[in-house]
């Protein structure tokens, strides 16, 4: 297991190493991006509790070819039916070249935390290419993720990622995404694989509401065979688009995920406000998932979920 010193000299150099090499260019640096805030109520086991969230999608752009991504990802679970209170923490760096084509490569790295009684602490890293090209968005990546479990020192697993997502714009308002993760975990970790597959609409219409729908589906082999299926519907409202002085855009999503053989409802508002250039969309959503933003397959479910169906 790296050191949390390693870790955090890994970070450092992400940074510092695209500001180095835009050290001489005349252009300045801009961040773009959208984060959000939301508050969630959840219905389980016949108990109702709340969540809140803190989500960052942003990208520090240095030249017309060199950006370096940074997103953030804070939840918090408090279930009524326990005095076990949940956070989830997620920071990702990925520093990023981008050809001229709008074909780009770059790489990643991955800090998460579950806190339940003990800290569950997720290191990945990893490579990634895709392109960006007209109404096609396109991207594939591999990596590696280590989990160790607070306070013992060494790992407990450690497993081999990979996947793809796209993007498909069939109109000016109409975007289909899709995204495919899969997780393989050594027979010396406990063996079988994470699955995560992902499917979400968005569709804009012209007064300044965005409806969309998602559906996705984490299959575990570990500790035998386990299905959990999530179903979504939101609405947002921009205000921009509709001439207030208001930033961003108001969200409400209600949706239910099956779980064995009981189900999750949840309903969830959210504030999305935009950085600089960037556009606004659903973060605390599982719509989120077909974006591939969050690459590893068991952080993509517990990013929106109370995470404690299946352990990775």
């Amino acid at each position: 297991m790296r050191s949390h010193q390693h870790k955090l000299a890994t970070l450092a150099c992400l940074i510092i190493l695209p500001v180095a090499a835009n050290a001489q260019s005349a252009i300045s640096p801009t961040i773009d991006g959208v984060f959000s805030i939301s508050k969630s109520s959840l219905e389980a086991f016949s108990n109702e509790s709340e969540m809140e969230g803190f989500f960052l999608s942003s990208d520090l752009t240095f030249s017309d070819h060199i950006s370096l991504g940074l997103d953030v990802d804070r939840k918090t679970w408090d279930p009524d039916f326990t005095l076990i209170d949940l956070s989830f923490d997620r920071l990702q760096l990925e520093p990023t070249y981008t050809f001229a084509n709008g074909f780009y490569v770059g790489a990643f790295v991955q800090d998460a935390s579950l806190d339940v009684i003990y800290s569950i602490d997720f290191d990945s890293r990893g490579l990634f290419a895709g392109f960006t090209s007209g109404k096609w968005d396109a991207e594939v990546y591999a990596g590696e993720t280590e989990m160790s479990l607070a306070p013992f020192e060494e790992g407990q697993f450690e497993s081999t990622m990979h996947g793809v997502s796209t993007s498909y714009d069939i109109s000016d308002q109409l975007e289909i995404s899709a995204h495919i993760s899969q997780a393989n975990l050594p027979d010396d970790s406990g063996g079988g694989q994470h699955n995560m597959h992902a499917l979400a609409a968005t569709y804009k219409l012209n007064n300044g509401y965005t409806a969309y729908g998602a559906y996705e589906r984490f299959k575990s082999e570990m500790y035998g065979a386990e299905e959990l299926d999530a179903y979504a519907l939101g609405v947002g409202y921009n205000f921009a688009e509709r001439g207030t002085k208001v930033p961003g855009m108001v969200t409400i999503e209600v949706g239910r995920r099956d779980i064995y053989d009981s189900s999750e409802d949840w309903t969830t508002l959210a504030w999305v406000v935009p950085l600089g250039k960037g556009e606004v969309e659903p973060l605390d959503s599982i719509a989120r998932s077909a974006k591939g933003d969050v690459r590893t397959p068991y952080l993509q479910f517990v990013a929106h979920s109370s995470g404690l169906t299946v352990l990775p």
